[in-house]
């Protein structure tokens, strides 16, 4: 329902397009993205082309086990090959934290872009899965 003048593909260049925004006048920035993407923008990367960055799956884990995921989940968590596979997990065994856990990485995901467009930006962030179902 975006208006096209009002949506801007920004792909992997996370840092850059957070300053390039704000360089621009930009007051609000709304990141439309899939849940691989919000891992690693979670994760505070600049740049989030595989060629880049890898998703932290041990970090993963951890929050998973935090939140109080079984230990089973949070070992399958530290083996995955993909954040999508991390994903499939936590919706798979209906697990009760998939929603902070995905607040969290919102959390964290919004405060990395923050931290590249500045404090006069407000970041807000909208999750979909391959399906188009919005997460968060």
């Amino acid at each position: 329902g975006w208006p096209e003048l009002g949506v801007i593909q920004a792909a992997d260049f996370f840092a850059f397009a957070n300053a390039a925004a704000a360089q621009r006048g930009f007051t609000e920035v709304t990141w439309a993205v899939f849940f691989g993407k919000l891992v690693k923008q979670a994760q505070g990367l600049a740049s989030t082309h595989a060629k880049d960055a890898d998703v932290d799956f041990p970090a993963l884990a951890g929050l998973a086990a935090e939140l109080g995921a079984p230990p089973a989940t949070a070992a399958a968590i530290t083996r995955a090959n993909t954040a999508m596979e991390v994903l499939t997990l936590l919706n798979a065994s209906q697990d009760p934290i998939l929603n902070p856990f995905l607040r969290e990485l919102v959390r964290r995901a919004t405060n990395a872009a923050r931290d590249f467009a500045g404090p006069t930006v407000a970041i807000h962030y909208a999750v979909f899965d391959f399906d188009g179902l919005r997460l968060a």
